[in-house]
């Protein structure tokens, strides 16, 4: 096993009938065939003939293991070089991924590809700490060969590529397969006597089995209909020294050997999968301070706010006191402004916005907005003119991204310079624009702008 066959004469050897028909039909007489193996993974095999009786020697074997070798290099870098291609892809997809279901999805399905490691199937379980358990949490497969094979004939006849098969992740993430359907129903407990379980946990390395695992354990008829015994892997998902879950994946359908590569590769997508899980639960440990803080901030505002315009209705308040309520109005309408600008822009992070149109006049949109700022801020927004017209929007949005346009207009242009809010009207729909004649955004700066808390460097942020 592993070592160089060498035959000297097919037609003087009992094993002839071993060796395909092309040998008789080109009139070849002599073989050496040789492995190609790098790092325990078997990669194929060389087979040189001759047509003359030759008896290889140890001298031309050795020039062949060279060239062997570096053949072996050149396929073993190519294809580490198109998984990463599709190792950065998928870390791109789940960048962008609005929850942490779709997020995970996205990495199974390079676990799944061929383009990736070419399991069958492959199945997230979360644990849970408080009940120390396992939960089934994504899966991408299907339960039955027949399903897998008309996957792949889908594949093959649409043409698709990685990206479609990435994309398809998407639309279908509110549509779960069969398999996905199922595992979200498995649990099973931490503690359980199961070897591979315990092995993957104590050794924070994957648990390969190559031949058909026998257990006696009285796993549900659900569990043993999902999870295949034979040709699996369980690689463990840590942050550190914390457990957040297990990865299951399996050849299940072509049984093929799972490669020493693959599992290595296979803790590459597991460090991702721990990466995705501890951000997706910091922004939503993020998210429920923010709501909190902002609850609390946003009700004494609006009591102010309501307060502050019971007061303006008063008829014989004096000029000076007139003058100072409006003001406190605007700080307390622009606080509010702020606060709901936080909150709608987790939303957003989070892909949970949900927009809820009404019928407005757009004239009230920008009264609205510019009623947020002072006197003298508000000589200097010029709104240009336009015919008047009822519009079907999201109010709240809409309003708010005006209010911070012309915030940043103002903060970032001199103090003499108008700002100009303009209205347009193209193909039924309404375009609002807000220019000034402020410092700009330098090109550098440009590709930077949507990062949290960033700001351009200039004298107007000192």
């Amino acid at each position: 096993m592993g070592k160089p066959i060498k035959i000297y004469d097919f037609n003087k050897t009992a094993t002839q009938h071993k060796y395909p028909s092309v040998i008789k039909e080109y009139g070849l007489t002599s073989m050496l065939c040789m492995p190609m193996k790098l790092k325990e993974e078997t990669l194929g095999v060389l087979t040189i003939y001759t047509k003359q009786p030759h008896d290889f020697q140890k001298s031309e074997i050795d020039i062949f293991e060279t060239f062997i070798s570096q053949v072996n290099r050149a396929i073993w870098n190519a294809e580490t070089y198109g998984k990463m291609i599709s190792f950065v892809k998928i870390a791109q997809y789940v960048q962008i991924a609005g929850d942490m279901k779709k997020a995970l999805k996205y990495i199974l399905t390079g676990i799944t590809a061929r383009e990736g490691l070419n399991f069958n199937r492959a199945i997230i379980f979360l644990y849970d700490r408080s009940e120390d358990l396992f939960r089934g949490f994504a899966a991408v497969g299907t339960k039955t060969k027949i399903s897998a094979r008309a996957f792949l004939d889908e594949i093959r006849n649409k043409l698709w590529t990685f990206d479609n098969i990435l994309q398809q992740v998407t639309k279908d993430a509110s549509n779960p397969g069969d398999l996905d359907y199922s595992v979200g129903k498995l649990t099973f407990k931490k503690t359980l006597d199961f070897p591979p379980i315990l092995e993957v946990i104590r050794n924070k390395r994957p648990f390969v089995c190559q031949e058909n695992y026998s257990s006696d354990l009285d796993f549900s008829e659900e569990f043993q209909r999902v999870i295949d015994k034979n040709k699996f892997v369980f690689s463990p998902i840590f942050s550190e020294d914390e457990l957040l879950g297990i990865i299951y994946c399996d050849r299940k359908f072509d049984e093929k050997e799972i490669e020493f590569r693959t599992i290595e590769d296979l803790k590459m997508f597991s460090d991702l999968t721990a990466s995705t899980i501890r951000l997706f639960r910091i922004a939503e440990t993020r998210e429920n301070i923010i709501r909190e803080i902002s609850h609390n901030i946003a009700t004494p505002i609006s009591s102010i706010c309501t307060t502050v315009d019971l007061l303006l209705e008063e008829s014989a308040l004096h000029k000076e006191t007139f003058e100072k309520l409006k003001a406190i109005q605007r700080k307390a309408r622009h606080s509010d402004l702020m606060i709901k600008k936080i909150t709608e822009l987790t939303r957003i992070k989070r892909g949970k916005l949900k927009l809820e149109p009404v019928e407005i006049n757009i004239q009230d949109i920008i009264d609205n907005a510019r009623y947020l700022f002072g006197d003298q801020d508000i000589d200097r927004i010029k709104v240009m003119d336009f015919k008047d017209c009822i519009v079907r929007v999201d109010s709240t949005s809409v309003y708010m991204a005006l209010a911070m346009l012309i915030d940043n207009a103002l903060k970032y242009s001199d103090n003499r310079e108008v700002v100009k809010i303009e209205v347009d009207y193209s193909d039924g729909y309404v375009k609002i624009s807000v220019s000034d004649k402020g410092i700009g955004i330098k090109e550098k700066d440009k590709e930077k702008i949507l990062n949290d808390f960033y700001r351009v460097d200039s004298k107007y942020n000192r």
